[in-house]
C-alpha cells in the first residue's frame, strides 16, 4: 500500500524542492533603489543611460561602466536567477572574495548616476529652460553677439507655446528679466531696460493672476463651503484685485477663462457660465 504511493510522494517532494529553489533565488536577487529606478527606463532611456555612464565627464569609475554592461543582460525585468550580488560581484571581480560593502557602493553610485541622468535629460528636453540657462551663462561672459543669438532662439521657442498660461507668462518674465539684467550689467545697447522692465512687470502680474485664479477655482469646485461659510478677508481682497486687473488684459484668453471660472465657482451665478 505504501509502495503504491511512492511515485506521488517523490513527485510532491520534487515540486516542493523546485519551488523552494525558485523562491530562494528570488529572495537572493539584487534589490535596490537603483534597480527599481532603472526598471522604469524605456529602451532608448536605458541606451542613453549607458552613454551617460560611459562619459568621463559624468563618471570616472570604470567599474560603473562594467556594471552597466552587466545590467544589459538582465534589463528590463532584472529577474534572472543569476542576478544576485554574489554572482554579479564574481563577474565584476573574477577570483575575488565577495564583499557586500563594495557591491553596496556600486549600487549607490548607480542610483546617483541614474538620478543625475534623469535630471539632465529633463533639463535638455525642456528646450526653453535650456536656452534660458545658456543665456545666464553667456551673460556672465559678457558676449553681446552670442547673447542676442541665443535670446532670439529662446523667444522663438516661447512663442511656439500653444497654451498661454501662467507658465508661459512666467517664462516670458524670466526671459525679459535676463535681457534687462544683461543690458544693465553690460551697459549694452542691445535692449531698452525701461521697456523690458514694463514688459517683465506685466508678464509676472499675468502669471500671478492666472495661477491664483486657477487655484481658487479648483478650491471652489472641490469645497464650495469654503466660499459660502469661510470667506475671509484675503479672498475678498484678491477678488477685488482680480476684478480691476483682469479688465486690463481682455485679449488674454487664459486669464479671462479662469477669471470667469473663478466667479462662477464662487457665486454659482450662471451669467458667468455664458462668459466662458
Amino acid at each position: 500500500m505504501f509502495l503504491h504511493h511512492l511515485p506521488s510522494i517523490f513527485y510532491i517532494s520534487f515540486v516542493i524542492r523546485i519551488s523552494y529553489l525558485f523562491k530562494t533565488a528570488d529572495i537572493n536577487m539584487i534589490r535596490s533603489k537603483a534597480i527599481d529606478l532603472i526598471k522604469t527606463f524605456n529602451e532608448e532611456e536605458f541606451r542613453q543611460f549607458g552613454l551617460y555612464t560611459e562619459s568621463p565627464y559624468f563618471n570616472r569609475e570604470l567599474i560603473q561602466v562594467k556594471f552597466y554592461e552587466l545590467l544589459k543582460k538582465y534589463y528590463p525585468e532584472f529577474k534572472a536567477r543569476t542576478f544576485t550580488k554574489e554572482q554579479v560581484y564574481s563577474k565584476l571581480y573574477p577570483g575575488k572574495t565577495f564583499n557586500d560593502g563594495i557591491m553596496r557602493n556600486i549600487l549607490s553610485k548607480t542610483l546617483e548616476l541614474a538620478e543625475n541622468f534623469l535630471a539632465i535629460k529633463q533639463f535638455r528636453d525642456d528646450e526653453f529652460n535650456h536656452s534660458l540657462h545658456m543665456l545666464q551663462a553667456i551673460a556672465k561672459k559678457g558676449n553681446d553677439k552670442l547673447f542676442g543669438k541665443v535670446e532670439v532662439k529662446a523667444a522663438g521657442l516661447l512663442e511656439k507655446s500653444q497654451v498661454k498660461d501662467e507658465m508661459y507668462f512666467l517664462n516670458l518674465y524670466l526671459l525679459n528679466n535676463e535681457k534687462r539684467l544683461f543690458s544693465k550689467n553690460q551697459k549694452s545697447s542691445l535692449y531698452f531696460p525701461d521697456e523690458l522692465l514694463k514688459s517683465s512687470t506685466e508678464s509676472i502680474s499675468l502669471s500671478f493672476l492666472i495661477f491664483m485664479l486657477r487655484n481658487y477655482t479648483d478650491i471652489a469646485n472641490t469645497n464650495l463651503k469654503m466660499f459660502r461659510f469661510e470667506e475671509h478677508a484675503s479672498l475678498t481682497e484678491f477678488e477685488k484685485y482680480a476684478d480691476s486687473e483682469v479688465k486690463k488684459y481682455k485679449d488674454t484668453e487664459y486669464l479671462q477663462y479662469y477669471y470667469y471660472s473663478f466667479k462662477l465657482a464662487k457665486s454659482q451665478d450662471e451669467k458667468y457660465f455664458f462668459e466662458l
